[in-house]
This record gives structure tokens, C-alpha cells and sequence, in this order.
């Protein structure tokens, strides 16, 4: 699976304000074990939903349906 996603509305989630700072932001990795996107120990991604949502977005395009 591949595709784009929009993660700027993170920077405005409690907790996720770190994400502000492009240098932290782009300090991004895999956790070995469970394989969710994370910055910090207090901050991930759960690789489900990103799943998910790039899924969707493929369907989307697939279909024709715009997004914005």
C-alpha cells in the first residue's frame, strides 16, 4: 500500500504540538515491535489507521470521487 496522507491537523491535537517544530516532525520512525509510526514515546500513529485511510483514499481515486 502507498499513497499520500495529511498529518497537519496533528499539530493541533493535545499532545501533538511538538509537531510543530519541523525538525522534531521530520525525526519520525517505525517501532520495531508493533511496527506504528512514532516521534516520541508519546506520539504515534497507529499503522491500522494509516492503513486504513490510504485504503479509502486509493478507493476514492479509483472511483473518481475528488478529495478535499
Amino acid at each position: 500500500m502507498e499513497g499520500e496522507l495529511q498529518l497537519s491537523y496533528l499539530k493541533e491535537k493535545p499532545g501533538y504540538e511538538i509537531l510543530n517544530d519541523f525538525s522534531t516532525f521530520g525525526n519520525v520512525s517505525i517501532d520495531e515491535t508493533s511496527k506504528d509510526i512514532y516521534w516520541n514515546k508519546n506520539i504515534s500513529i497507529c499503522k491500522n489507521v494509516v492503513y486504513k485511510q490510504l485504503e479509502l483514499i486509493n478507493m476514492m481515486k479509483r472511483l473518481g470521487i475528488e478529495l478535499e
